[in-house]
């Protein structure tokens, strides 16, 4: 078996584990992408008038990114952050998740992964929110869940998402989806050996 190499300490882990791969095809759409998003937000800005142009701009931006995932094939980046914008009654919390290929530099998903079939995996996570959920008086929207909850892309609508840590898959909604926003991010763990997966996964990160 490989073993997989670690930064050495000090180093930055984010450009010690990407450097190989920014060069690759994903990471140079995702430039483009960039480019054209920048591009709009700066046409946007300059038909706005004076008085409502603050708001495009948030007074608190922060992020942290860190290794979530890694094996000798994959790994993966989750970054969290809150923005709050000037005018708006409260900030908001993000989770993104990013997982490439580390042969070939291919930025993948989660349900590339995945061989659990979509209605398991479905039923699988209503499942786990009403158990963690419980009861007539839920914080949430549990009927919402059964019926929408999923991560297959391309199947359809669906809400929520969901990244790989240190002991399995963890699928989450965002704030408002579900929930009033005072519940904040509601989540549930699935620990990997119950789900059925493509390859296997074993989690070297450990927190």
């Amino acid at each position: 078996m490989r073993s997989v190499p670690v930064p050495q300490c000090g180093s930055n882990p984010l450009r010690f584990y990407t450097g190989p791969l920014r060069q690759t095809k994903s990471r140079m759409r995702w430039k483009r992408l960039s480019g054209e998003r920048r591009r709009f937000v700066d046409t946007y800005q300059g038909e706005e008038c004076d008085y409502h142009t603050y708001v495009n701009s948030p007074n608190t931006r922060v992020r942290y990114m860190r290794v979530s995932y890694l094996d000798d094939d994959y790994i993966g980046f989750l970054q969290t952050g809150y923005d709050y914008w000037s005018g708006a009654a409260h900030g908001l919390q993000y989770q993104d998740f990013l997982l490439f290929d580390r042969q070939t530099g291919e930025e993948i998903s989660v349900h590339d992964l995945l061989a659990t079939s979509e209605e398991e995996f479905h039923n699988l996570v209503a499942e786990r929110f009403e158990r963690e959920y419980p009861g007539p008086d839920s914080e949430l929207d549990l009927d919402y869940i059964r019926e929408y909850a999923g991560c297959y892309e391309g199947n359809g609508f669906y809400l929520g998402d969901c990244y790989l840590d240190e002991t399995g898959l963890v699928y989450y909604f965002y704030e408002y989806e579900v929930a009033a926003y005072a519940s904040g991010m509601p989540s549930i763990r699935i620990p990997y050996e119950e789900l059925e997966w493509k390859i296997p996964l074993k989690n070297r990160i450990s927190y």
